[in-house]
């Protein structure tokens, strides 16, 4: 199957169909449960238990793969000429869904830059490229990844999804999905405005777009895992903000199980996301009393389904990595980050705290700050979402501030509530004051919005029309990609380097396995099954590397002589960090070759490549 075929189905299936399906199975008789948008968040989970479940059988492949999407398909085009225009018959107002349609373009505008530099390279940052990617491609392969610490998984087994629909790992169309979240994060928020007729939302959105730049920065479209954390959240909590007095308890019991359903995937995209389930149970609860819909029965039957689900979806990933943890096979990065002599050294809790509040105010500026503490105590007085104020963001605040503080990315899962309450803040100031002022009760002749939703065929069926063929007409040939593919690996991490290690390979003067302080060949085609890097022999994390693990030569011919006695050729990049190599030896290795000790095979500013002219056990 022609790839621009692949990427669409691909694509269809990651972001719509089987989350569609869902919604068409869970539907009130009635008028819809809820928006199509949530087909997009439903469809994400459902993707990872998915290739999950068939990378643990086995069973993962392209054929297997693209044969469940064509029944999705099917099954979709066969329930949807069935469905009534979703919102029939409910007042909907066109003018509200030009309103959306505006937004979205909008938003996809501003991150225009980041799409089109996502979608256009490979990744280029450490931690995508080592570990993010890595663990894709692992994936990708029909096996679990290893070396993982406790990171979750949804984003890894997304991009996997991509690769193995399309046949190999070309990470244009991995990578292009991080912007995607971004933009998805702000439409949820406007479509609540739309759905609840409650214009502050549209201000929310547009806060929340303002906090994504700021908070995330240069981690946008490079592959990391935040922008589908920040997704994944605002997700989770949006069918509880669809709830009002006036909702059912059908709708309650559902906004509750999707809402769930979602905040197991959360904890799955980062481990930040554990909180937000945990602290589910009690957001749910206070959400009750706080519209009047308390039912104990609800709320029982509710707990019944959080331990099914934590237990089933969230405990086997985290308990598995706890005990390789204790059995030596993993590392625990947690400790390292909040543990003793880890990354805050010996800093008591109140420093930390303190450090972790300066770099939010520092971040924020004083104006954003005082504009957000603002917005928030109004909200909370006037107890307008006072339960996402109490439950979630004050205490991850506080937790990112004495645990996490190192990067202010490390809040996006709760940028989305950060917005919504904030502003929600002000919006309720403003309607006080007009009611209780000496004017008429603020009340626009006119709702600017309205609850529109799109009618189920049309809209629907033009989402896949345009996802079919754009791919088909902007598409350039499989070939042509992975040739730009090729040329933009060699030019991250040390590009003079590793233009001379593929050209070396090419040629067959490369050993089949040589050593290497350079991490980045790991990710290099033309050399990845040969290098064997240090860090494969040392015993610590590279957060902990020292600034230069050889000081002298004979530190390194014994290294050699232990560790791998066939190792002949040595390519050394000077600052390879985090395997950094001392600058001493580095002249001293130099000094070797001119003397007749190691044959020079390649020698540039920064790197040096040698051959062994004698055998290694002696000096």
């Amino acid at each position: 199957m022609p790839y621009p075929f692949a990427l669409a189905l691909v694509y269809a299936h990651i972001f719509f169909l089987p989350g569609a399906l869902v919604l068409y199975a869970i539907r009130e008789r009635g008028q819809a449960f809820a928006p199509i948008l949530l087909a997009i968040p439903l469809s994400v989970a459902i993707n990872f238990y998915l290739i999950v479940l068939l990378v643990a059988t086995g069973t993962l492949g392209q054929p297997l793969l693209l044969s469940i999407i064509a029944v999705e398909l099917c099954l979709f085009l066969a329930v949807a000429r069935g469905v009534p225009p979703i919102g029939a018959g409910s007042g909907a107002d066109t003018g509200a869904a030009y309103l959306q349609f505006l937004f979205v373009a909008a938003a996809a505008a501003v991150f225009a830059p980041s799409l089109v530099a996502a979608f256009g390279q490979v990744f280029q940052q450490n931690d995508a490229v080592l570990s993010w990617n890595r663990w894709a491609t692992s994936w990708a392969t029909g096996q679990f990844p290893t070396f993982t610490m406790t990171y979750p998984q949804l984003v890894p087994v997304t991009w996997a999804t991509v690769y193995t629909a399309v046949g190999e790992p070309l990470e244009f169309f991995a990578r292009g999905l991080g912007p995607v979240f971004a933009v998805l994060s702000a439409v949820f928020i406007m479509s609540l405005g739309v759905i609840r007729a409650r214009p502050a939302f549209a201000v929310a959105a547009a806060v929340n777009i303002y906090l994504t730049f700021l908070f995330l920065g240069t981690w946008l479209d490079d592959g990391y895992a935040e922008t589908a954390t920040m997704f994944m959240s605002i997700a989770a909590l949006y069918p509880l903000l669809l709830l009002t007095p006036e909702s059912g308890d059908a709708v309650v019991r559902r906004a509750a199980m999707v809402s769930l359903f979602l905040a197991t995937a959360v904890a799955h995209t980062k481990q930040a996301g554990v909180y937000l389930l945990v602290c589910h149970p009690l957001a749910f609860g206070l959400i009750l009393r706080e519209l009047g819909l308390w039912r104990r029965n609800i709320f029982t039957g509710y707990l019944v389904w959080f331990a099914l689900a934590s237990s089933a979806l969230v405990l086997p990933w985290y308990g598995l990595k706890q005990w390789q943890i204790a059995q030596g096979s993993e590392r625990d990065i947690a400790s390292y980050l909040v543990g003793a002599g880890g990354l805050h050294g010996d800093m008591s809790i109140y420093r930390r705290l303190a450090k972790g509040l300066a770099l939010l105010w520092g971040t924020l500026g004083s104006l954003g700050s005082w504009l957000i503490i603002i917005g928030l105590a109004a909200a909370a007085f006037l107890n307008v979402n006072r339960w996402l104020i109490v439950v979630v963001i004050c205490p991850f605040i506080l937790q990112w501030a004495i645990s996490f503080n190192y990067d202010t990315r490390n809040l996006a899962l709760i940028i989305p509530a950060l917005s919504i309450a904030s502003v929600q803040g002000y919006a309720a100031v403003l309607q006080y004051l007009f009611a209780h002022s000496g004017a008429s009760r603020w009340k626009p002749r006119r709702r600017l919005f309205q609850p529109w939703r799109p009618s189920a065929r049309p809209a629907l069926y033009a989402t896949l029309a345009v996802l079919v063929f754009t791919p088909l007409a902007l598409a350039p040939s499989r070939a042509t990609l992975r040739d730009i593919q090729l040329s933009q690996m060699k030019e991250r991490g040390f590009a003079g380097a590793n233009a001379v290690a593929c050209e070396l390979s090419d040629h067959g003067l490369l050993a089949e396995r040589f050593l290497t302080n350079n991490r980045w060949l790991e990710a290099l085609p033309c050399v990845s099954e040969r290098f064997d890097p240090f860090y494969r022999h040392t015993d610590y994390h590279h957060f902990s590397e020292p600034a230069a693990i050889f000081a002298d030569l004979n530190h390194l011919e014994a290294y050699l002589r232990t560790r791998r006695g066939d190792l002949k050729q040595i390519l050394l990049v000077r600052k390879a960090t985090p395997y950094a190599i001392s600058d001493s030896l580095f002249a001293e290795l130099a000094e070797a070759a001119a003397g007749g000790h190691y044959r020079m095979l390649a020698a540039g500013a920064d790197y040096l490549l040698v051959e062994s002219v004698q055998p290694q056990d002696t000096k």
